[in-house]
Order: structure tokens, then sequence, then C-alpha cells
């Protein structure tokens, strides 16, 4: 588990973001008040801006939530992790 990210607020962010159609488009336009407004540290805010599914796992994010984030984001959940992103 990464002790540098939080599972707990980046799993409360995706959940929002994948329920919320308006955060979800302020979120692909690059609205940094949300990850602002959610308390997310830089690395967490790379983590998900990037769909790095390896890290975001690591650090004990639901592999649901992580799926959204892909479908949200247009990439491929399986590839990720076989590049080890």
């Amino acid at each position: 588990m990464n002790d540098d990210m939080n599972a707990y607020r980046i799993n409360k962010f995706l959940s929002q973001l994948s329920q919320d159609e308006e955060k979800t488009a302020r979120f692909l336009e690059g609205d940094m008040f949300l990850f602002d407004n959610n308390g997310l540290t830089q690395e967490e805010r790379e983590a998900v801006m990037f769909c790095q599914a390896t890290k975001l796992f690591e650090a004990g994010v639901h592999p649901l939530l992580m799926m959204h984030l892909s479908i949200i984001l247009k990439k491929d959940i399986k590839e990720l992790y076989q590049k080890g992103l």
C-alpha cells in the first residue's frame, strides 16, 4: 500500500466524479478546483489525471472506481495494468 496516497480521499473523489456529469465535464476540461476542493495531493492528482492504474491500485483505490475513471478518460484499463501504469 502506498502511504503517500490516501485511498479514502481518492475513492471519494472518484465516486463523486463518476456520479456527477457536471463534475465529469469539469474534470475533462482540466478544472483543478475539483482537486483542490477534495484535498488531493499533487501525487494523487497525477495518478488520477493520468489514470495510473497500478499506482492507484497499490494505494488501495477500489477497482470499480478505477474502471469508471478509465471509462471517463477513454482508456483501456487492461492495457494500463499491462503497461504497469
